[in-house]
C-alpha cells in the first residue's frame, strides 16, 4: 500500500500517491509564504518573499518541501508631525486720548485711537477744558477788562462828535453823554463834567473809590479824591469807541475840584456869539488845563464833552 508523501502543514506540500509500492512520489513545492504587507497608509513597509521553493520527492519517500519563508510584516509608517498652531496675533495698542484744548473756547474733544487686531479698545481722549472767561473792551457797566479780568471801575471818555452849546444846562449834557454811551453798547449811567448854576460834578456825581479808566483800560485816577486833586494820572484822550481824541476841547464850565468856575452861554442854554463865553478843558493834558484851560466862545461848533460813568 502506498505511503503518505509529505505530512500536512500550514504551508504544506501536496500528498503523493505510490504505485507497486515504489511509486516515486512527487512532492508538490512547499506552499506559497504569504508576503507580509505591513505598514500604515502613510509609510508602508515592503513585504516579504512571495513563495518558497517546493522539496523534490525521491523514491517512494516524500520530502516535504519546506514552506516558503512568510514575509515579513512591513514597518508602520511613522504619523506625520502635527503642524505647531498659528501664534496669537498681537492686539494693537491702546491709543491715548488727545490733548486738552486751549483757552477761550472750549478744548478740544476726545481723541480716537485705532486698536489692531484683537487689541485693547482705543480709550477716549481727555476733554479740553474750557478756556478763561475773558472781557470785552467794555466789559459792561461799572467794569472794564484789565489783563483778561472784568475789574470794577467807573469808566470816563470824551466824546467821539462835537456838540454845541444850547444843550439844555448839566443836565442835558448828561442825556448827551448817555445817548453817547448807549450808541456805543456800553450800557450803564452816565453824567457830564459840566457845571451850571444849579449843579455841578461835586453835586450829582458818585464820589467812588474804584479806579476812573478809560474804555482802553487807562487808569486816570485811582478814586474820586484822585480826580479832584487838580492832576490826573493819565489825560481823557479816548472816546466811547477808545478811539483817540487828544487835544479837543472841551466844554466844562468846572474846576479842577468839580466846581462851577462861572456861567457861561447862559447856563449851556444858547450857542450865540453874544452869549457869555464858558471855560473850556483840552483833552490829554493832566495838569488843571484838562478841566480849565481857558473860555470859549459859544459859537464854536467844534467843542466835545466828557463823560463818566456813575
Amino acid at each position: 500500500m502506498g505511503s503518505i508523501g509529505g505530512n500536512n502543514s500550514p504551508t504544506g506540500g501536496a500528498i503523493g500517491s505510490g504505485t507497486g509500492g515504489f511509486a516515486i512520489g512527487s512532492g508538490s513545492g512547499g506552499s506559497t509564504g504569504l508576503g507580509g504587507y505591513g505598514g500604515s497608509e502613510i509609510g508602508g513597509g515592503q513585504g516579504g518573499a512571495r513563495s518558497g521553493t517546493g522539496g523534490a520527492a525521491t523514491g517512494g519517500t516524500t520530502t516535504i518541501g519546506s514552506g516558503g519563508i512568510a514575509g515579513t510584516g512591513g514597518q508602520f509608517g511613522s504619523g506625520g508631525f502635527t503642524g505647531s498652531g498659528g501664534v496669537p496675533g498681537v492686539g494693537g495698542r491702546t491709543s491715548t486720548g488727545g490733548i486738552s484744548g486751549a483757552a477761550g473756547s472750549g478744548g478740544l474733544s476726545a481723541g480716537s485711537g485705532g486698536g489692531g487686531p484683537g487689541g485693547a479698545p482705543a480709550s477716549g481722549g481727555t476733554s479740553g477744558s474750557g478756556g478763561a472767561v475773558g472781557c470785552s473792551t467794555a466789559g459792561g457797566a461799572r467794569t472794564i477788562c484789565d489783563s483778561g479780568s472784568c475789574v470794577p471801575t467807573r469808566r470816563v471818555f470824551v466824546s467821539s462828535s462835537a456838540v454845541t452849546p444850547d444843550f439844555g444846562g448839566a443836565l442835558g449834557a448828561d442825556g448827551k453823554c448817555q445817548t453817547f454811551a448807549n450808541l456805543a453798547g456800553l450800557g450803564g449811567a452816565w453824567k457830564a463834567w459840566v457845571s451850571d448854576t444849579t449843579t455841578s460834578p461835586s453835586l450829582r456825581f458818585s464820589m467812588t473809590n474804584v479806579p476812573y479808566r478809560l474804555l482802553d483800560g487807562t487808569v486816570i485816577a485811582s478814586n474820586w479824591t484822585t480826580l479832584v486833586s487838580g492832576i490826573l494820572l493819565a489825560g481823557i484822550d479816548k472816546d466811547e469807541f477808545a478811539s483817540s481824541k487828544s487835544g479837543k476841547e472841551v466844554w466844562t464850565a468846572t474846576k479842577p475840584d468839580g466846581t462851577l468856575t462861572a456861567d457861561g452861554c447862559a447856563g449851556f442854554t444858547s450857542g450865540s456869539a453874544s452869549a457869555n463865553s464858558v471855560a473850556v478843558g483840552i483833552s490829554g493834558n493832566t495838569d488843571a488845563m484838562w478841566t480849565n484851560a481857558y473860555v470859549q466862545f459859544c459859537d464854536r461848533t467844534n467843542v466835545r464833552l466828557y463823560c463818566f460813568e456813575q
